[in-house]
């Protein structure tokens, strides 16, 4: 327990050392804004509103722009997540913009991640679940909203060491023994695997104790 403490501490040591990093080259959000909206009279010719919940770019803020054509069609957007982190915000065009209300701004890039389809303004409070895992053993758990799916492939008792696969992932050879120094895994997603123990009890198949921290 002391040393998972320990661990726990460095992390969250590492992660306020990678925020204060970027803070000096933080984007300045806008603060919430009122929505916007464009009136029938001033929309170019063809639309007849356009509407945005989050006032326009308001990377903080997830919003959705709603644009009513003038044959009775309506299209909706709501701004999103991209795989790789950043963000696509949408928002209304100047009423007077030749490519029309309905714009979008992809591939932003948020200081903090994304996260519910806008950018976080501050880093995340890392989150820890414990689980315990036989060979061929399988798990999903689910950390900060995150699903992993975890796999023992290779449990060695003659020299306590463990292989997992995490969400496909496949991990190198994890070993808690004092002089290893492999216990920890940093998974493609930024998230982290710990293997806390490996127990062997005389009676029952050994198992990997692990903790995944996100």
């Amino acid at each position: 327990m002391k040393k998972i403490l320990v661990i726990l501490v460095i992390l969250s040591l590492l992660a306020l050392s990678a925020c204060d990093q970027q803070v000096g080259q933080a984007r300045k959000m806008r603060p919430s804004m009122s929505p916007t909206q464009f009136s029938a009279e001033v929309a170019p010719s063809g639309f007849s509103s356009c509407y945005d919940t989050d006032g326009g770019k308001n990377y903080p803020v997830k919003g959705t722009i709603t644009v009513n054509y003038a044959n009775g069609q309506k299209r909706e957007e709501t701004d999103r997540c991209n795989p790789d982190g950043t963000l696509r915000e949408w928002y209304c065009g100047s009423p007077n913009d030749p490519a029309g209300l309905l714009r979008s701004e992809n591939f932003v890039k948020c200081n903090y991640g994304c996260s519910d389809s806008a950018c976080l303004t501050s880093c995340p409070t890392p989150n820890m679940v414990s689980f315990a895992l036989e060979e061929a053993g399988r798990i999903t758990v689910k950390v900060s909203g995150v699903d992993y799916a975890v796999e023992v492939l290779v449990l060695n008792e003659l020299v306590p060491s463990v292989l997992a696969r995490v969400n496909g992932e496949i991990t190198s050879q994890m070993s808690n023994l004092p002089f290893a120094n492999e216990d920890i895994y940093k998974l493609a997603d930024g998230g982290w695997l710990i293997l806390r123990e490996i127990v062997m009890p005389p009676t029952k198949p050994a198992a990997a104790k692990f903790a995944i921290i996100r």
